[in-house]
């Protein structure tokens, strides 16, 4: 492996950061987790509509999505069992993109100048922000 000053040795790291990259230009919120130098999970979300939950991706490839719902009356039931049905049923990988193809910016899901300003600044638990991307570190 090579030994360079990028430290990108580990291909899941590399896709993680590409797939981080390419989110956050279509105004996802990113946050990316640290280990050392590498990232070894990113966690998603849409900042225009943050109710749709989160997606998270680990260094592995496992994929999650978390989404709080309301589940209390028996209208909740069916509800659900839709978003279930559609998350295990429809073919979402027909809608993607061919790989190498992305579309205008104003196509994607944030606003133009949302999060302007928030770049490198730091949260209140000490993370830091880098271009629109939240990274945690642990060592």
């Amino acid at each position: 492996m090579p030994d360079n000053d990028m430290d990108l040795s580990y291909l899941s790291d590399v896709l993680l950061r590409r797939l981080a990259g390419q989110l956050a230009a279509q105004g996802m919120e990113i946050r990316e987790c640290l280990h050392g130098r590498e990232i070894v999970e990113i966690a998603i979300t849409n900042p225009r509509d943050p109710d749709r939950g989160r997606v998270v991706m680990g260094h592995d490839g496992f994929f999650t999505w978390e989404h709080w719902s309301a589940f209390k009356i028996d209208s909740d039931v069916e509800v659900n069992a839709d978003i279930i049905r559609s998350l295990l049923t429809e073919d979402m990988t027909a809608q993607a993109k061919p790989a190498g193809t992305s579309g205008p910016q104003s196509s994607g899901p944030c606003r133009s100048g949302l999060g302007a300003g928030r770049a490198n600044a730091r949260n209140d638990s000490g993370n830091s922000r880098e271009g629109g991307v939240m990274k945690t570190t642990w060592t």
